[in-house]
């Protein structure tokens, strides 16, 4: 037989084996249940995304995450301007769609419509072909590094000059950030704010040290970049000299934004740009004059600036920054900052080769302790929505949108009050803790309140005033635990498509919207709100000390079960990585818990409806149980770009997609048993954590 052959046999072998597997399953599921089948379009639908998203050639017990979410990534490609993509992200693109309505419609001449437009007029530049990029580095001329000397001196500009070129260009400068906000106690005009630079690297942010092979690599990148975009030919040799010298001052800037990253934001410091400009004068001590008139205007773009004049405010968020900004650029040659912006610029907007991009992700994925982030540019009007800090009528405006119906709202906090009374359940059959515990825990869950959608003062106008400043933004995906209020919030924004349908068959909301309300309530027993009372105040002796060490080896079980998963999702790149179980614990173990209560309460309704259940099309071959974890599954599909891969395991609270799945249902003896998984098969291990066994 021929290798082509016998390769060709051993594959379709494996096929049949699985779909064998599938059959098993399948068939016996016959007469489990009873089901009916949701014909509306959004049930038809989601019907359709399931099954694309799906990999039924992956066994259900050997990873159930890839059975679900296998094919989620080729039906939602990751965007080139994000590191992170989910079916939050999703619902987040959708969401910004609305308010762009909004803010273009019925807000238009609100604070946030003027706030929206003006920012919406700042310059903006995509990432551009190395053509497009070489273009723009003729026009601007002065870039000494690709210079010889004699050239550089003739076509000299002060380095601010070269910054404000770029503002045009890009509404971005090198050497600061700048946003507009609105000034409240001067007639709520909006001003420019200005504060630190974000990174001084034009195409990473630094979280950690460079090691030195890390160096070496972004160096080389560098280099490279430089001599693909260059409008003459290099001197090479003269390169790595500047290039040097480039990255000592970077260097110098980051020690700055370090420094002044601790001060608080101050947003009422407003200034006059003639009052500034004088400020800044007097400390440049007679070195190069800055026109921040100029720059100002810049950053309004050609429709504003003409109404900009010295008069004009600004706010500077942080004085510190710019008063250690001048020190460091009164000792730097002009040649280098100018060698800087430019380099920052190129970095930052040139669409790289697969070869270059390969240099810079060499550079940045590193190891977990060594993280850096590739940045990504958005579109301008999404980074405009996302610097919005909403004020009342946008956020009354929107949830009028999306509240339209009160049932929901409804819907949703009778379903609270139901998670409520399973935890309830739960927490009074746990075995090990004693009376005194439990009656505490019981009373904790039972006078946990929600606000769902919108808090009730946004129908009242009175109560509207009198809680302006509190801090709650519906438009946001999101549902979170206020513990000190003892408050579980379920905003507006994340109850739609496809996480939540008032047109969904109960199993799917009580599966993605019920495990998500379950998981928030059990916030209120991990780690950071343990020895909070139903009042949300720290009580020292909340929990005894032998009711302590109880807790703390359920607590472990979690942590070791998360810190045995390996990390694969970098590939050949990186062999050894291990999920964080002990930085994840909280999310972890409420992932677990959440889905458990969610599920418990979904198998009470299925009782009481005779043992029956609705599913969409596609699904009538699954379980009622079945198809449970499989809209459980698919509301947390997603990926993570492996250069924002590393920075995300050294500072997320979630485990990756995949662990959150199939390490949340391989603690479940009903996921087990609903798919017929042999024991010892990896989504059926024989340890299962859960924190009242």
């Amino acid at each position: 037989m021929s290798p082509l052959k016998n390769i060709f046999g051993i594959r379709l072998l494996r096929a049949v084996f699985v779909n064998v597997i599938l059959l098993l399953y399948v068939v016996g599921n016959v007469g489990a249940s009873k089901k009916n089948i949701c014909r509306t379009p959004e049930c038809v639908k989601m019907g359709k995304m399931l099954l694309k998203n799906m990999n039924r050639n992956v066994n259900p017990c050997d990873d159930f995450y890839t059975f679900v979410c296998g094919n989620w990534e080729k039906n939602n490609p990751i965007p080139s301007t994000v590191g992170e993509w989910s079916v939050h992200s999703v619902i987040k693109r959708k969401n910004d769609e609305k308010k762009k309505e909004l803010l273009l419609s019925t807000l238009q001449e609100s604070i946030d419509g003027v706030i929206y437009k003006l920012c919406l007029n700042k310059p903006y530049l995509a990432k551009s072909r190395p053509s497009v990029i070489k273009a723009y580095m003729k026009s601007s001329k002065y870039w000494p590094m690709i210079l010889n000397k004699k050239t550089a001196k003739s076509l000299y500009q002060p380095w601010w000059a070269i910054d404000n070129y770029y503002i045009k260009l890009t509404g971005e400068s090198a050497l600061f950030s700048a946003n507009t906000i609105l000034n409240d106690e001067h007639g709520g005009l909006p001003l420019q704010s200005l504060f630190e630079l974000i990174t001084p690297y034009g195409s990473i942010l630094r979280h950690t040290p460079w090691d030195e092979e890390g160096m070496i690599y972004y160096k080389h990148f560098l280099i490279n970049l430089i001599k693909e975009v260059s409008p003459v030919e290099v001197d090479e040799r003269a390169l790595w000299v500047h290039l040097k010298k480039v990255l000592t001052f970077r260097f110098k800037l980051e020690q700055i934004i370090k420094l002044v990253k601790n001060e608080e934001l101050n947003t009422n410091n407003p200034k006059c740009i003639q009052q500034f400009q004088k400020w800044h004068d007097k400390h440049m001590k007679g070195s190069t004059k800055v026109n921040w008139l100029e720059i100002i205007r810049s950053l309004y773009g050609p429709k504003y600036s003409s109404k900009i004049n010295d008069q004009t405010l600004i706010n500077v968020a942080r004085k510190t920054y710019f008063r250690m900004l001048v020190d460091s650029l009164l000792t730097e040659s002009e040649e280098t900052i100018v060698n800087h912006i430019q380099l920052y610029f190129v970095e930052k907007y040139t669409k790289l080769s697969s070869t270059l991009w390969g240099i810079l992700l060499k550079a940045a994925v590193r190891n977990v302790e060594s993280t850096i982030q590739i940045t990504h540019i958005s579109e301008r009007w999404r980074t405009c929505i996302d610097k919005l800090n909403p004020d009342l009528d946008m956020l009354t405006a929107y949830v009028d949108t999306a509240f339209r119906s009160k049932k929901i709202k409804h819907r949703v906090e009778q379903l609270f009050s139901d998670v409520k009374n399973v935890v309830k359940k739960e927490i009074s059959d746990c075995t090990w803790l004693d009376d005194d515990t439990k009656n505490k825990l019981v009373t904790k869950t039972m006078k946990t309140k929600i606000w769902c959608g919108y808090p009730k003062w946004y129908d009242d106008f009175s109560l509207k005033q009198r809680y302006r400043d509190v801090d709650m933004n519906p438009t946001v995906i999101n549902a979170y635990l206020i513990t000190n209020h003892n408050l579980v919030v379920v905003n507006a924004a994340i109850l739609q498509y496809p996480m939540y349908s008032k047109d969904f068959p109960y199993i799917m909301n009580y599966a993605s919207i019920g495990t998500l309300i379950a998981h928030e309530l059990y916030h209120h027993f991990g780690e950071n709100a343990l020895n909070l009372n139903e009042e949300g105040k720290y009580v020292k002796s909340y929990w005894s000390s032998d009711m302590l060490g109880l807790y703390n080896d359920r607590k472990m079980c979690f942590i070791d079960q998360y810190s045995n998963y390996d990390i694969t999702e970098l590939g050949q790149t990186k062999t050894d990585l291990k999920c964080r179980g002990r930085q994840t614990y909280e999310e972890n173990f409420a992932d677990t818990m959440g889905v458990k209560t969610a599920f418990a309460l979904y198998t009470e309704r299925k009782t009481k409806e005779d043992d029956s259940c609705t599913v969409i099309p596609g699904f009538e071959e699954f379980s009622c149980d079945q198809f449970f974890f499989l809209s459980f599954a698919n509301s947390l599909c997603g990926v993570i770009s492996k250069d924002f891969l590393l920075y995300y395991l050294k500072k997320a609270t979630h485990a990756l997609p995949r662990l959150r799945i199939n390490g949340a249902l391989s603690n479940m003896e009903e996921f087990s048993s609903a798919y017929h998984c042999n024991v010892e098969a990896p989504m059926n291990p024989t340890t299962k954590c859960n924190l009242w066994t």
